[in-house]
């Protein structure tokens, strides 16, 4: 098997990758399992404990290329220059703009001192809202324990729709009018009600009707309510008969929260999106009838394997939420957070040993940025593997040093020669030998993985 690009002559990195890929699809019945490929023709594994050592490192490696794959998507479909862009530019300080700066750890990488677009759906900025929002329901959960509140854990939904923008604005407009329903409902018996909303969204792209948007809704009871369950479902029925809209009663899921441990799982579920970034691309979707559902990053993985529909709808998607506030805390909730018990504190987690920061120059910043992720997955697959060789990035990008391809592979994998300042900066021949230090490092049991 061919083992990668050896001279700075040699074609493009990327096109070297697919010829590997094509290799692969080549082969006979039975053989066609790039694991089992990989196993064989690549790595030799002496004990158990670095079968089991190895295979920890290439889940972290095959993670961060599903998160180029999915912040490639957006790069390229997102319809919002916020979204496309983001995670490219610096970040102004005092008129200046930051250096951005390569972390590189056991687990993963990220750059830093870059302007994000802080969308839920943004694969770079979903799991800053992931922890935070997990830990207010949480909070207010037990809040509400504690003030003798009853907790449900409701999901309502209406048909499945062609449009995400009309779907939507449908929900909104139900969610207004079940409020005024239930509020005076419960004001007649003496009741206060304080719920938290969040948007959710299933994708059957072969589906004409290609979207299910639902709200999942946490509710805390202050009072008794008898028939409160089936108040709440009925009430949503004629919210939207009233709107000429038919929903069933059957659809709407409405579970009281009984014991501590589902707060956890609810709070989870009340992400929505979850976290499917490990295997977005790759994961069944769960099937109704003859259609299968995907979630947001499943689709994003559609999308990522050239589905035509799977991107229309992922772009109409986004031009539906734009400026909606996907999850709402209603006024209250903060002071059901204040009244939770202090818990006692957690061992802090270990954190993945780090590998590499570095600051990278603005002149370097232009050359490196639309390939970052790249980097980021060969500098992690280095760093776990064979981190001697991160040398190389620690000195490409000072002023005072280029360099060239050993014929006998040194150290760092490349040669290193000494120049003066007159040398410095991201000349073209810097440039073509971080790209060849890139496809020699390629992790290669992502090699037929790769489409793009």
């Amino acid at each position: 098997m061919n083992s990668g690009p050896q001279s700075l002559n040699s074609r493009s990195w990327l096109n070297q990758i697919r010829d590997v890929r094509n290799l692969l699809s080549t082969l006979p019945a039975g053989q066609e399992n790039t694991a089992v490929l990989i196993q064989q023709g690549i790595t030799h594994y002496k004990t158990s404990e670095e079968r089991r050592s190895r295979s920890i490192r290439i889940s972290d490696s095959e993670r961060l290329e599903n998160f180029r794959k999915a912040r490639s998507v957006q790069k390229r479909f997102s319809p919002r220059r916020v979204m496309r862009e983001c995670g490219l530019n610096p970040i102004p300080i005092d008129g200046q703009m930051a250096e951005p700066e390569l972390v590189i750890n056991e687990r993963g990488g990220y750059f830093s001192g870059l302007a994000t677009c802080k969308s839920q759906y943004c694969p770079n900025c979903m799991a800053r809202f992931k922890s935070e929002r997990i830990t207010r329901i949480h909070r207010g959960l037990k809040g509400a324990k504690e003030d003798g509140r009853s907790r449900y854990f409701i999901t309502l939904t209406v048909p499945r729709s062609p449009s995400a923008k009309e779907q939507i604005q449908t929900l909104s407009k139900l969610w207004t009018i079940w409020s005024k329903m239930i509020r005076y409902r419960m004001a007649k018996a003496g009741c206060i009600g304080i719920p938290v909303r969040s948007l959710d969204t299933t994708f059957q792209p072969e589906n004409r009707n290609v979207f299910h948007s639902h709200f999942h809704v946490i509710f805390t009871l202050k009072g008794e309510y008898e028939g409160f369950e089936e108040m709440l479902a009925q009430c949503w029925k004629r919210a939207a008969a009233s709107l000429s809209v038919k929903v069933s009663l059957e659809a709407q899921d409405i579970r009281p929260i009984v014991d501590d441990e589902e707060i956890g799982k609810y709070a989870a579920k009340f992400w929505g999106m979850g976290s499917e970034m490990a295997a977005f691309h790759q994961k069944e979707g769960k099937l109704n009838g003859n259609q299968k559902s995907y979630g947001w990053m499943e689709l994003m993985g559609l999308v990522s394997d050239g589905s035509v529909k799977a991107t229309r709808a992922y772009r109409d998607f986004l031009e539906a939420v734009k400026g909606y506030k996907t999850i709402l805390f209603a006024q209250g909730w903060k002071e059901l957070e204040e009244l939770a018990p202090e818990e006692e504190e957690e061992e802090e987690k270990e954190k993945p040993k780090e590998l590499l920061r570095l600051t990278v120059p603005h002149e370097w910043w232009t050359h490196v940025r639309h390939f970052r992720d790249d980097l980021i997955t060969v500098a992690h697959w280095v760093g776990v593997q064979k981190p001697e060789k991160l040398g190389f990035l620690e000195n490409l990008w000072k002023h005072d040093y280029d360099y060239e391809l050993s014929e006998e592979e040194d150290a760092h994998g490349l040669s290193a020669r000494l120049l003066g300042m007159e040398g410095a900066g991201p000349t073209p021949d810097r440039v073509e030998s971080l790209m060849a230090w890139m496809s020699l490092n390629f992790p290669k049991h992502l090699w037929s993985k790769r489409l793009d």
